[in-house]
């Protein structure tokens, strides 16, 4: 299977009535030194957003110098308070050995914690590491169930991912139909892979009735579209 190896580190903005709000409104305005100063007095009074934000900062640099241990080491405070965006993150951190020693089975703990907040990153991710086999038994029945319950979501890469596994027919019984269904989803969201992927099943006659014209439309849409993967995301999301 094609893999997407993809990481979405995502910015989360979080509606409570934390002290790291003013620090998020400096953030906002791209004052990020301030935005830091102000987040590293509220965490150290235990604030998880404000960690949280800390250690966004010290991973993608802003307000602070890249460091990637200090990043893992805030990302780690607000996840030990069950924030499921800092778990996820701390997750890849481990997975791919960045900031920490690489632990795939530690990985996995914290994408199952994320993912029991149904949040689609880490299920998405959960199912990554079971369709590769790192940290646990390869099991592509439970990477779909976890593809599948990120797809509901609305998330992209996941509804892409499934498209191609029902495409190929791996991990799952080969089903273009299926697949023409989740590329749709993905496709609709901008996904650029997704759409390239639709406009081939329409040139081979795959699931669908075969349509040059229409693939050609899709191959040109795919083209002037900027790909998904590797752009930060600002999302509104509630730990439970």
């Amino acid at each position: 299977m094609k893999k997407v190896l993809m990481i979405f580190m995502i910015l989360i903005v979080f509606v409570s009535g934390g002290n790291y709000e003013k620090g998020v409104k400096l953030f906002n305005n791209e004052e990020y030194k301030k935005a830091a100063s102000f987040f590293q007095k509220t965490a150290t009074q235990g604030d998880f957003m404000s960690q949280f934000y800390l250690g966004y900062m010290y991973d993608i640099g802003k307000g602070v110098e890249q460091d990637y241990e200090k990043s893992a080491f805030y990302y780690q405070k607000a996840a030990e308070q069950g924030y499921g965006v800092a778990q996820n993150n701390l997750g890849h951190y481990y997975s791919n050995g960045q900031g920490v020693k690489q632990d795939y089975k530690k990985a996995i703990l914290l994408f199952e914690k994320a993912a029991e907040q149904e949040f689609p990153p880490s299920q998405y991710a959960l199912g990554q590491m079971y369709v590769s086999g790192r940290g646990v038994e390869q099991d592509f029945t439970k990477a779909v169930l976890l593809f599948e319950k990120a797809a509901e979501q609305g998330y992209a890469v996941a509804q892409y991912t499934l498209g191609n596994m029902y495409e190929n027919g791996e991990g799952v019984r080969q089903d273009y139909t299926k697949a023409i269904s989740f590329y749709e989803k993905a496709a609709e969201q901008g996904f650029t892979m997704a759409v390239k992927n639709l406009a081939f099943m329409y040139a081979a006659g795959r699931g669908v009735e075969q349509d040059y014209t229409k693939a050609k439309s899709l191959f040109k849409k795919a083209n002037k579209q900027e790909d998904m993967p590797h752009k930060y995301k600002l999302r509104v999301w509630s730990a439970k």
